[in-house]
């Protein structure tokens, strides 16, 4: 992730805490670029690890040094009528355990 997109400025302070300097050589957008690349030796890469399922088995996994924590959230109109779909949806949200989903993909 490049320093200059709002995830990459979080990922590369995080890491500055550390004192690990990294130089990011490439950004390429697509998840499942990244991975097949990893996978065919062609580069290494620090990414979230549900945008990185399905992890190949040759590809080794590595935790940061200090969990990396991001925010997820939600946006609609606050003054719109909804349909019963966008309710149900903010509801499973927020009884979801994606912390559990995370480590089942260890």
């Amino acid at each position: 992730m490049l320093p200059c997109t709002p995830c990459g400025r979080i990922l590369h302070n995080h890491l500055k805490t550390l004192a690990i300097p990294i130089n990011t050589a490439s950004d390429i957008q697509e998840d499942s670029t990244v991975v097949s690349m990893v996978n065919q030796g062609l580069r290494a890469a620090i990414m979230p690890r549900l945008a990185a399922v399905p992890i190949p088995p040759k590809v080794q996994v590595y935790s940061l040094p200090a969990p990396l924590k991001r925010v997820m959230a939600t946006a609609i109109l606050s003054n719109a009528l909804h349909v019963p779909a966008v309710f149900t949806f903010l509801e499973m949200l927020k009884k979801f355990d994606f912390y559990s989903l995370a480590k089942s993909t260890y």
